[in-house]
């Protein structure tokens, strides 16, 4: 099986599927309610596949519309421990939302910039208005 075909469902709120064939963007889909039974599946499975990945992989966490989240201090506490168990060859995390102010260009701007504050790891995480800008980011 080639990487680009592998997708993990989470249960009911959460699907992993690498965006193209160069396995080098590994989508998470979130939809609905996201709870922590989700994310601990969630823990599991992000760094094998991608440890299974020959290249630096970015992971775009994409909420869908109606997607809902933890609060926020334990999202950030969560994220921060992902971080620590992702392999070697994991480059970042972005983070993209369907009609919600993550939409909005200006909105992502100051996002990246807050980062620097809260996380210990700002440039392992940033924020994109939508996956082709991730795309974009990594060919430039």
């Amino acid at each position: 099986m080639k990487l680009s075909d592998a997708t993990e469902e989470i249960g009911i709120s959460a699907r992993l599927v690498w965006h193209d064939d160069s396995s080098q963007i590994l989508v998470c889909n979130l939809e609905g309610e996201f709870g922590f039974d989700t994310y601990a599946v969630l823990e599991g499975k992000l760094p094998m596949m991608v440890r299974d990945s020959s290249h630096h992989v970015d992971i775009v966490f994409y909420l869908t519309k109606g997607a809902s989240l933890p609060p926020i201090t334990n999202l950030i506490k969560e994220l921060e421990i992902l971080m620590n168990v992702m392999p070697p060859n994991c480059r970042q995390f972005v983070c993209i939302a369907e009609n919600n102010l993550l939409s909005n260009p200006f909105v992502v701007q100051i996002a990246n910039v807050l980062k620097r504050i809260i996380f210990s790891q700002p440039r392992k995480i940033c924020f994109a208005s939508s996956i082709e800008a991730v795309v974009k980011a990594r060919t430039s």
